[in-house]
């Protein structure tokens, strides 16, 4: 038998004294002392004795000395009640061993043991007693009941020397280096961006939700049982601690939010149009964040307002056309931050002061920058994270060890999702990307397989004849037939990535976004065809979104100053702005007779449908949903507009297409996170079967669904002493 109650002290010091119930897997509330039961941090090892006196408690009377219902329900007896005695449940226990037991359980430390050699002295000396009550008829008991009692007296003395070795021989309190534990979500809630903690590493910010609601922001005390919810924090993401962890920021609608905690509700610091990219708040007081995906980095004193906002670092186009997640180096003026640009990812610094940029790591993101100077950072596909024992050099000949695995990302953004305090507290969230598959599914939500290949699905489009898809695994482009195999759509390799792609109105030709020249442009292939030919170059980044049926292509560009704009190209002519607002716009889709394109955009303050005229640059638009929309697709006929809300597949009857009358809206199913709903912004993440009654969607598997938070404390401290993690 092994005993270690180490757990106790290790979150008193890291995170709070008190261990959880659903949702936090550490310890049982059965066997804490009261002390620990209350949050007290000045345990000492007389706790462990109360533990240790609850387990042979149990062994003797075959349940814990309290009991309960539920958690909360044991942690109030045990700080209210007396223990049950232990010879009501079994009378042939010893008097000596029954008072030992209650001396070892007495609600304050001062009354208990001083020592585990003591307890043990009393379990084997018929004369210990201890308390007002006593029992001379078990005292003079015949030779059955000293048989018994030599046999308990025994047995609990081997029990408490085995365990007094797992403890470390009796020798005084040691701390358990490291203590992992798990916050689950409640059944039907999943983890929508990384987490953070706070710098002492005893709260955890993360933000969550229902697959059909908006996500909000949740604060999770590591010595509470319940996490709080943030007011008013409809739609974030991406939160970061003050220094001292006191307030907390957040994304939310559009905007950069800051919230005090026991204050009122959040308030707003800076515009954020659209695809925020992280923050970081320093110690003087200064934020620095990333409003949009290529709007570099800028920053803004906490006690700001919108306004106040100055551009720090301007991305550019031919080298690093993305500049994100930034993070405060400790006790220092620098920030690290991730580049994305020719060459791919990289992770740099920046001086504060001197404006003195730093190659960190090539091929990384995600980074941290430790107060003992090592570099921790994310490579491959960003599921992996890496340490390195200096944080300086580039691609100086350093050590590099794999230190965690199965991180959870949004496809295609730049950061693994995880958390990490100076004191050394990581909060990550676990998931296999890789398993997600492609079904076809009805319009009751019933799901069948259209290839049993399992990858990193973002995005999927069906050819005009329904025979091929087109869909986007990570950072490629894959071809699949009827018989559900694949082949890549660019079978040459380099150091450029694809995303999204479109099929043309012939079947024949896929058009696609591709950042092979730097930053995210449009290119075109014929299938089969040995090159990509250029469909357009802009100077910020593109996305294709779809193709007429007379060859116009729709696609966003991404505005440092504006957000994601609609743009068309017709057939042999220029791009021209459709719809350019400050305001979010995209996720468009032509009308089977090529008139009209529906869209998304969050100019009322959150994701709706629109419809406008393609012949007038800004003429009429039409706003289709009230409640919430997104990512619309047309029926073949043009008589049905699909869209989503949330995890929710709607439809929205087209009454009249040439006027562009709308009917009933109706639910038609709800595939929660297993058919989720965007993972980033307006991404394609579903298409309709040429029949109009079938959709192709990604679906997830279970242990593809971040639907938990997995926290280590100490995992610094247990790296650095080059323990495996």
């Amino acid at each position: 038998m092994v005993a270690d109650f180490g757990i106790a002290l290790a979150i008193s010091t890291a995170g709070g004294s008190r261990l959880t119930d659903t949702g936090m897997s550490v310890g049982t509330p059965h066997y804490m002392s009261p002390e620990q039961a209350s949050a007290d941090r000045g345990m000492d090892a007389r706790s462990d004795l109360y533990s240790l006196a609850c387990v042979l408690y149990e062994m003797l009377a075959g349940d814990p000395p309290h009991a309960g219902s539920t958690a909360r329900a044991v942690l109030m007896r045990i700080l209210t009640e007396e223990p049950r005695d232990v010879t009501d449940a079994r009378s042939s226990v010893p008097a000596h061993v029954r008072d030992a037991l209650r001396k070892a359980m007495e609600k304050l430390p001062a009354d208990r043991f001083t020592t585990a050699a003591e307890f043990g002295e009393a379990l084997q000396n018929p004369a210990f007693r201890h308390g007002s009550v006593s029992d001379p008829d078990r005292e003079s008991g015949g030779g059955r009941e000293r048989a018994a009692r030599r046999w308990i007296g025994r047995t609990a003395a081997a029990t408490l020397f085995i365990m007094g070795v797992a403890l470390g021989a009796w020798r005084p309190w040691e701390r358990t280096p490291v203590t992992r534990l798990t916050i689950a979500l409640p059944p039907g809630q999943a983890v929508t961006s990384a987490p953070a903690v706070s710098p002492d590493g005893r709260t955890v910010a993360y933000t969550a939700g229902l697959a059909s609601e908006p996500p909000r922001l949740f604060l999770r005390d590591l010595d509470d049982f319940e996490p709080e919810e943030v007011p008013d924090s409809e739609g974030a993401e991406y939160p970061f601690f003050s220094p001292d962890g006191r307030s907390v920021a957040f994304f939310a609608r559009g905007r950069l939010f800051r919230w005090d905690r026991g204050g009122g509700p959040p308030r707003a610091l800076a515009e954020a149009p659209t695809q925020p990219q992280g923050g970081t708040w320093g110690d003087d007081g200064t934020i620095v964040f990333v409003p949009i995906w290529n709007g570099g980095l800028v920053q803004i004193p906490a006690s700001g307002a919108p306004g106040d906002a100055e551009r720090l670092l301007v991305p550019q186009a031919d080298s690093a056309y993305s500049l994100t997640f930034p993070r405060w180096v400790p006790g220092t003026r620098e920030i690290t931050y991730s580049s994305v640009g020719q060459g791919g990812l990289a992770l740099r610094s920046i001086d504060m002061d001197t404006g003195e940029r730093t190659l960190l790591q090539t091929g990384a993101s995600s980074g941290w920058v430790t107060k003992s100077g090592r570099l921790l950072f994310a490579t491959g596909d960003l599921t992996n994270l890496q340490y390195r024992s200096g944080a300086n050099g580039g691609d100086a000949d350093m050590a590099v060890t794999s230190v965690l695995t199965g991180v959870h990302r949004r496809v295609w953004f730049t950061e693994a999702w995880i958390g990490l305090s100076p004191t050394g507290t990581l909060a990550y969230v676990p998931a296999d990307m890789n398993q997600r598959t492609l079904v076809r599914v009805d319009l009751e939500g019933r799901a069948t397989p259209l290839s049993e290949i399992r990858d990193q699905y973002g995005s999927v489009r069906v050819s005009p004849g329904g025979d091929s898809l087109v869909a986007n695994a990570f950072v490629y482009l894959w071809l699949y037939g009827p018989d559900g195999g694949r082949a890549p759509l660019a079978p040459e390799t380099g150091d450029w990535q694809h995303s999204t792609a479109v099929w043309d109105g012939t079947g024949s030709r896929v058009v696609f976004s591709s950042n092979e020249p730097g930053n995210w442009d449009l290119f075109e292939r014929t299938v089969g065809a040995p090159a990509n030919e250029v469909r357009v170059q802009k100077e910020f980044d593109q996305e294709v979104e779809a193709v007429s049926p007379d060859g116009t292509l729709a696609f966003v560009e991404t505005h440092p100053e504006t957000g994601r704009d609609l743009w068309l190209v017709p057939v042999g002519g220029s791009p021209t702005a459709w719809q350019a607002t400050d305001a979010s716009e995209g996720s468009a889709d032509f009308s089977p007779d090529g008139r009209w394109l529906a869209y998304t955009s969050n100019v009322t303050g959150r994701a709706e449908v629109w419809v406008g005229s393609v012949e007038e640059d800004s003429g009429r638009r039409t706003q289709v949903t009230t409640d919430g929309g997104d990512a619309p697709v047309w029926s073949p006929s043009g008589d049905r507009l699909y869209y989503r809300r949330g995890s929710a597949m709607m439809a929205v009857e087209v009454a009249d297409l040439a006027t562009l009358r709308f009917g009933a809206h109706r639910t038609l199913f709800d595939g929660g996170w297993a058919l989720p709903g965007p993972e980033a912004s307006q991404s394609h993440t579903y298409h309709v079967m040429p029949d109009g009654e079938h959709l192709v969607m990604i679906r997830h598997e279970p242990t593809a669904i971040p639907d938990r938070i997995h926290v280590v404390l100490d995992w610094l401290e247990e790296l650095e002493a080059g323990s495996t993690p």
